[in-house]
């Protein structure tokens, strides 16, 4: 088996789907089989079985749905199993006008990434 997740994105989080990918053609692989799937894979199918007891996730389709709260606690080393992105490399800068407990009092907020260029 070739298979691979799919990540597909909906207004609440995301959809995770197991896909064996052949020469010519795509499966999406029943939940119930996920045990056949490459060892590698093994980690993630955990990861997502554990959310799934925990009712951080549910069972949608032959996948798995996982809210947006859920999404951000995945590990960064099992994402791109998952077929997630990768995880963005940013900092946060906040700065203050004035104290923060006074109605004219600031927050500034901004994110740059590893070469100091502003992202937001």
């Amino acid at each position: 088996m070739a298979a691979s997740f799919q990540c597909n994105r909906t207004d609440n989080g995301a959809e995770l789907v197991l896909v064996d990918r052949g020469l010519f053609s795509r499966k999406v692989v029943a939940r119930a089989d996920w045990d056949r799937a490459p060892p590698a894979l093994s980690p993630a199918i955990r990861f997502l079985c554990r959310l799934q007891d925990e009712g951080r996730a549910r069972p949608s389709g032959e996948g798995v749905m996982l809210g947006t709260e859920a999404l951000t606690e995945v590990p960064s080393g099992l994402a791109p199993a998952l077929g997630l992105p990768p995880l963005a490399k940013l900092s946060v800068t906040l700065q203050f006008k004035s104290r923060v407990d006074t109605p004219e009092g600031e927050i500034r907020v901004s994110w740059s990434d590893t070469t100091s260029r502003r992202v937001m």
